[in-house]
């Protein structure tokens, strides 16, 4: 699916930081709209947390779909260890659905949680999830590039700061 207008938002705790990357427009991994600029800064991550509208009729298909276009971009976004998120738990079709939809994603092996956004309920345990899940994957290796300055190149350890929907990060060099 795809948004018209994306919605972002952005978490930040002492030991990491959470962002959501837009649905992404069909198909992003041709370079076709936002969605191609979100799956390059998904590179970035450590672990995805992939967000399921539980009011659709074929979750599973929603989940097939995003996984083809992580494998399809490539750069090992495919391989990402992922969080599934199941939204809309709060309308009372959904909530009557939950086991059917755990039935239907469990081929993904992935960790399954159910939230409502709109109450919030379920979303402090995506949090320690995430959380619990970045503790076993190991930090990237800090890599040494080169970087034009005034001119001249020099190399340094990136990233040092981030500029990312206006928002700078900052990392230790």
């Amino acid at each position: 699916k795809s948004l018209i207008f994306p919605i972002y938002f952005c978490f930040f705790k002492p030991d990491f930081a959470l962002k959501t990357l837009a649905a992404l427009a069909q198909p992003p991994h041709l370079g076709v709209g936002l969605g191609h600029e979100f799956l390059r800064h998904a590179t970035r991550t450590r672990v995805l947390i992939q967000l399921v509208d539980g009011s659709e009729e074929d979750v599973s298909q929603d989940v097939r779909d995003i996984n083809e276009e992580l494998k399809a971009y490539g750069n090992g976004l495919e391989r990402k260890p992922r969080l599934l998120v199941v939204n809309k738990m709060d309308i009372p079709e959904v909530e009557a659905r939950e086991e059917i939809i755990k039935q239907a994603l469990a081929w993904t092996g992935c960790p399954l949680l159910f939230i409502s956004a709109a109450s919030g309920a379920g979303v402090g345990q995506v949090v320690a999830a995430a959380a619990e899940m970045l503790r076993d994957v190991p930090l990237p290796e800090r890599v040494e590039v080169p970087v034009q300055v005034g001119g001249r190149s020099r190399a340094r350890r990136r990233p040092l700061v981030n500029r990312e929907e206006g928002v700078l990060v900052v990392q230790d060099a």
